[in-house]
């Protein structure tokens, strides 16, 4: 309570402990024993206006009913004055306009729930929509009733008699207020222990301390995530690290992967470019599969390296959740970024198949049976040619009769004998052979049937029609 305001400027306790008196024992005339205590009119209603209490406003309309009563014209005049002031409706308006133009907090008691809010009691009747009870909109509006809320007023209209208040406001600075504290305790690269508090698509809302930071998506963990209620949850607490702080913004960047090894430092050294990997299909895309290589690894497999053939999209050759074994054909440690390839990992094994084939295929031609029997069929071949074309000196063996050829025909297969007959008549006479002419040498019957039995029948008959050739001739 501040002091009232008069030529002497009495204390407002002296005056609420005169007033108080006079209750009992009213004055004769009230405005001489006001003066007496230095107290005019304009003083008294500047302590009306100053907030008493709804207990010391009754006191003093009825200290000036009172005096009004004993016909005393100023003390008439004075109680008409102070009316408006001492009404309780009137003092209340009074408020809530005062606490409008200073943009005071005022407090007051839900007495109700509505569908769109709360009514409170301010004296006169106030509202609060539901969007400004508090941080977020309540469902279940009926746990406010009877409790009392710090308030300020966002409209007032006199006229119609509607006041439009607001707690939210009130919490939002409040809020900041303890925001800027708790920033002001925070730096860049410090390691805080913080409570999750809100969860959204583009990550999770941190308490670290009396203010929220966002923790990104893709700060959680190296690999990656689509949603952070993967790894989170609402209450959960956590480690984070705070990696960017803007005072001006009060915007806090928080990261829990920053305070693990960074995969990549030991995927350098683990994975290697030519490198057959078995890795897990987690999604497909329509440029290609995603793999995971281990628990924070990630890798990518085009299309174009999924198959050999053409393919409209990746899920002709994988699905999600398969295992397959790829070949690492590219690594990106700027870009955290591995490419795989089953193409390439086929055509390996290819050649390798291939190769192994064509090792063995020149170890099993290292010896062969030419090697071990090739100086046999030499020989063998070189007397054949002899029975066939002669002595290799050029000498001329003594001419065989004439009989000896159908000699052979005779104890050749019948089929063979038969074919040959026609040829045997058109030949010439023995007797046209010249003396000078060299004579075919016969062929020795061992031979003829040794070629028998070790070539098809063809291959003898061929043998033979090549013995009459030089005779028919």
């Amino acid at each position: 309570m501040t002091e009232t305001q008069g030529a002497t400027e009495p204390q407002a306790a002296d005056l609420k402990t005169a007033l108080a008196g006079w209750v009992e024992n009213p004055p004769a005339g009230l405005s001489a024993a006001l003066a007496e205590r230095g107290v005019d009119a304009a003083a008294l209603e500047e302590y009306a206006r100053s907030g008493i209490s709804t207990e010391e406003a009754e006191a003093l309309r009825r200290v000036l009913v009172q005096a009004a009563a004993a016909g005393n014209a100023e003390d008439a005049a004075l109680l008409a004055r102070m009316t408006p002031l001492l009404d309780p409706r009137e003092r209340a308006w009074d408020r809530v306009l005062k606490a409008k133009a200073n943009n005071e907090i005022v407090s007051a008691t839900v007495t109700e729930a509505t569908k769109g809010g709360v009514v409170v009691d301010l004296g006169v009747r106030g509202f609060i929509p539901s969007s400004q009870i508090g941080l977020s909109v309540p469902k279940n509006l009926a746990q406010y009733v009877g409790r009392s809320l710090r308030l300020r007023v966002v409209e007032v209209d006199r006229r119609r008699g509607t006041v439009i208040l607001s707690n939210r406001s009130v919490m939002e600075e409040e809020r900041a207020s303890r925001r800027r504290a708790a920033i002001s305790k925070l730096e860049e690269g410090q390691e805080r222990s913080g409570t999750v508090r809100r969860i959204t698509d583009i990550g999770a809302f941190v308490d670290v301390g009396g203010v929220d930071g966002l923790l990104h998506v893709s700060e959680i963990a190296w690999r990656r995530i689509e949603h952070p209620s993967e790894v989170l949850e609402v209450g959960q607490k956590v480690q984070v690290q705070i990696i960017r702080l803007d005072a001006q913004t009060e915007r806090i960047s928080l990261s829990m992967r920053r305070l693990t090894q960074d995969p990549w430092e030991s995927s350098k050294e683990k994975f290697h470019v030519g490198q057959v990997v078995t890795a897990k299909v987690t999604r497909l895309v329509p440029q290609g599969a995603v793999v995971s290589l281990d628990d924070d690894t990630e890798g990518f497999i085009p299309v174009s390296e999924l198959s050999q053939k053409r393919l409209s999209g990746p899920e002709e050759v994988v699905q999600d959740g398969q295992e397959v074994e790829a070949m690492i054909i590219e690594m990106h440690p700027r870009d955290r970024r591995i490419v795989l390839s089953l193409r390439k990992k086929e055509q390996k094994k290819e050649r390798q198949v291939l190769e192994q084939h064509q090792k063995q295929v020149r170890a099993s031609e290292r010896t062969t049976l030419g090697d071990l029997f090739g100086h046999l069929f030499a020989e063998f071949q070189h007397e054949v040619d002899e029975a066939i074309h002669g002595p290799s000196n050029g000498k001329s063996a003594p001419e065989p009769a004439v009989e000896a050829p159908a000699a052979v025909v005779e104890e050749t297969p019948a089929p063979i004998a038969a074919a040959e007959e026609p040829a045997v008549a058109e030949a010439p006479a023995p007797e046209s052979v010249s003396a000078d002419e060299e004579a075919v040498p016969q062929p020795d019957a061992s031979i003829i049937e040794a070629i028998s039995e070790e070539t098809p029948a063809a291959t003898a008959e061929d043998a033979v029609e090549k013995e009459r050739e030089p005779a028919l001739v």
